[in-house]
């Protein structure tokens, strides 16, 4: 029987109106993210953690420094239902959108052994924002061997050059990510 855990990609201050680096209407999917959380057994949320002076400082304002607010989840999300928690980009030399890999390639984080660990082989994705972290998120997790459902009501995108979100959408759904909407998952 397949196993499915929620991944909550980046709902971080810094990525929601008022924060440093703010994503258009980050925080319309904050209610789909509320209704989605209590329908998993394993809810896994992402943060960038950055240290001062991180190198991905040099392509976009500083965020998410560790340590501050903008760091810190969006207080709607319960912590209650949060099953396990990642913080990646905490090297200061390398970059990291994806929870899986850095950008270098190497393993950022435990979390593929974690879901390994508890048999899940599904993952639901919902995040910020969805044309860097939510696409380099899906596509690791597609390389690895998850079967992965994009929750497309449950992500906004930066769009720096128009139509990046919708080739984000197009790369993840070539690779195979199923795009659904809240709505339709029990």
């Amino acid at each position: 029987m397949s196993k499915k855990a929620l991944i909550i990609v980046d709902v971080q201050n810094d990525f929601l109106p008022g924060g440093s680096l703010a994503v258009k209407d980050g925080d319309q999917i904050l209610p789909v993210i509320i209704k989605l959380m209590p329908q998993f057994d394993e809810v896994i949320t992402t943060q960038d953690f950055h240290p001062e002076g991180h190198a991905s400082f040099e392509k976009w304002p500083p965020h998410c420094v560790a340590g501050t607010l903008g760091a810190e989840l969006s207080s709607v999300i319960n912590p209650c239902q949060v099953t396990y928690r990642v913080k990646k980009g905490t090297n200061q030399a390398v970059d990291a959108y994806s929870p899986f890999f850095n950008e270098k390639g190497d393993v950022e984080t435990d979390l593929h052994e974690y879901l390994r660990g508890k048999g899940i082989d599904t993952l639901y994705v919902v995040g910020l924002a969805t044309d860097y972290c939510v696409v380099c998120t899906v596509c690791d997790a597609l390389k690895l061997g998850y079967r992965v459902f994009l929750v497309e009501d449950g992500v906004r995108g930066v769009d720096l050059n128009a139509g990046d979100v919708k080739r984000a959408l197009d790369e993840m759904a070539s690779q195979g990510a199923e795009l659904v909407l809240s709505e339709g998952i029990r």
